[in-house]
């Protein structure tokens, strides 16, 4: 055997608990010059190097000697840890990010793109966190003797059962649409409620987005993702549009046109200042595009609501 086919057997002798190494290395090597003696080949070599290729890597060999599975989690632990993984991230994230968002607030920070910025950054690296330790917690404790019944108590709390099993209609909404809806309300609401007045620049002077009336009157606006958040809320705990979600969508977005409908008519809103810069600016024009765009947009959501109340109403009729 040439020094190739030796260094194939360190590599997977090392890999075996020491009072198994002799024993193994000795029956690799004669699995390796019995496969060699058995082909014929111009270079001793060549057929050396195809008989290492052909008993594959030595790290999974070793793992075949040894009698155990590489993987870092089990099959039998995975779905427990799928569970726990997923119930972690469903919500510390999402409570972290807004937690941070909020703490930067106090602070003082009025700008609206940093306050988001370190809620989502915050956010991120939490999942981050919770998926390592996560992992790294079942798989200490799938080889350690001692964590076995920590394990099991685990795995009775979250065990299936067919009593768990959900009709066909009774969970049209996904978990992760409400809760990215949730948070995308109260990001919102506090962009809304904390952010300052936008200063759009028109030639060498920067004019404010909306108008002293329109901005001074946003807590209107925080009052309508809050009832935004309570559709979301309803959602996730129901798993369904219901009729009641459904007409309390309904009214969110009915009073969020009369709002924006208001405002125009009321004060404009939007500054006319940026509306006459914009080409063939006419404010007017502009004022009504705003509110069909708003209308229509709000109709859509409204209907689509309604809709998925009466579907669900009927899956459940027919089932």
């Amino acid at each position: 055997m040439t020094s190739l086919g030796d260094r194939y057997v360190h590599a997977v002798v090392r890999r075996l608990p020491a009072e198994e190494r002799a024993h193994v290395g000795q029956e690799l090597r004669s699995t390796i010059e019995e496969r060699v003696r058995a082909r014929t080949g111009p270079d001793p070599g060549e057929v050396e190097r195809d008989v290492l290729v052909e008993l594959g890597d030595p790290e999974r060999l070793a793992a075949t000697y040894a009698g155990r599975e590489l993987h870092l989690i089990g099959p039998e632990v995975y779905p427990l840890w799928r569970r726990v993984l997923l119930l972690l991230l469903s919500f510390v994230p999402a409570v972290v990010a807004l937690v941070t968002m909020l703490a930067t607030v106090i602070d003082g920070e009025r700008n609206p793109f940093v306050i988001v910025g370190e809620g989502l950054g915050t956010a991120l690296m939490t999942a981050v966190q919770v998926t390592f330790w996560v992992t790294l917690g079942f798989a200490v404790a799938e080889r350690n003797e001692q964590a076995r019944p920590g394990l099991e108590g685990m795995e009775r709390g979250f065990a299936w059962n067919p009593d768990r099993l959900p009709s066909e209609a009774e969970r049209d909404v996904p978990r992760s649409e409400s809760i990215a809806g949730l948070v995308f309300a109260s990001v919102a609401g506090m962009l809304v409620a904390f952010g300052p007045n936008p200063a759009i620049p028109v030639g060498d002077e920067r004019v404010p987005l909306f108008t002293e009336t329109a901005y001074a009157g946003r807590w209107m606006l925080v009052v309508l993702t809050l009832a935004w958040a309570a559709v979301e809320i309803l959602k996730l705990y129901r798993g369904y549009w219901s009729w009641p979600a459904a007409w309390f969508n309904v009214a969110q977005n009915a009073a969020l046109v009369a709002l924006v409908a208001w405002w125009v008519y009321a004060d404009g809103l939007v500054s006319d200042r940026l509306l006459q810069a914009v080409p063939a600016g006419d404010p007017q024009l502009w004022r009504t595009i705003l509110i069909v765009v708003v209308a229509v947009i709000a109709t859509w959501d409204s209907a689509e609501s309604v809709w998925k109340a009466r579907a669900h109403e009927q899956a459940v009729a027919g089932g």
